[in-house]
């Protein structure tokens, strides 16, 4: 009995490294060094990114001047998958409806992304890691969330080129359809007269 008692003793310190070894490898998970320059798991576990801070005016507005460098949080979703759904789905706006931002997407629905041109800039900011949204904190307060960097920077040049292409498609036919309305606007206004 003695015995069994001391192989339990052992087994359960053993027990113990092992959850140790995990949490070691759970935390280099963590601090990947795959991660590109700048980002960072915060406390929380949440991604985040280290990014020059400006000076807003009343919480809304800002005014790009530099007050220092901060840390904000990313999106949960990561960004191939971010940057795949807003090249297939963001000329008719629906990353700024997945975002929150939904002034953005009735104005991007109704004008096809500005004719696709503020669709393929979308594209491009979240390429850089630079696309940006706002929600509120439990506080009230205002905050900054980034997209999550794109890990697949060649499968991500491969998506802007398709963006631009659908950005082009879209604006050609936006073109075709304005010029074929305003041609035959003014020919019905030549019989008129």
């Amino acid at each position: 009995m003695s015995c069994r008692k001391g192989s339990e003793q052992m087994d359960k310190p053993k027990e113990a490294e092992d959850l140790f070894e995990e949490d070691l490898r759970e935390e280099s998970l963590r601090e990947d060094n795959d991660l590109p320059k700048g980002y960072f798991y915060g406390e929380d576990g949440r991604l985040r990114v280290k990014k020059n801070a400006t000076y807003m005016i009343a919480g809304i507005f800002d005014t790009f001047f530099p007050s220092g460098e901060a840390s904000y949080p990313c999106m949960e979703e990561d960004g191939d998958s971010f940057l795949m759904f807003t090249t297939l789905f963001g000329i008719i706006g629906l990353h700024k409806l997945k975002t929150k931002q939904y002034i953005s997407f009735f104005v991007y629905l109704v004008t096809l992304g500005f004719g696709g041109f503020f669709y393929v800039m979308d594209v491009i900011l979240i390429l850089l890691g630079q696309y940006m949204t706002v929600e509120k904190t439990e506080g009230g307060k205002r905050q900054r969330i980034f997209n999550a960097p794109v890990m697949d920077k060649t499968k991500g040049i491969m998506l802007l080129f398709v963006s631009i292409g659908i950005a082009f498609l879209v604006g050609h036919v936006l073109q075709g359809r304005l010029l074929t309305t305003l041609h035959r606007f003014l020919l019905w206004r030549a019989l008129m007269s």
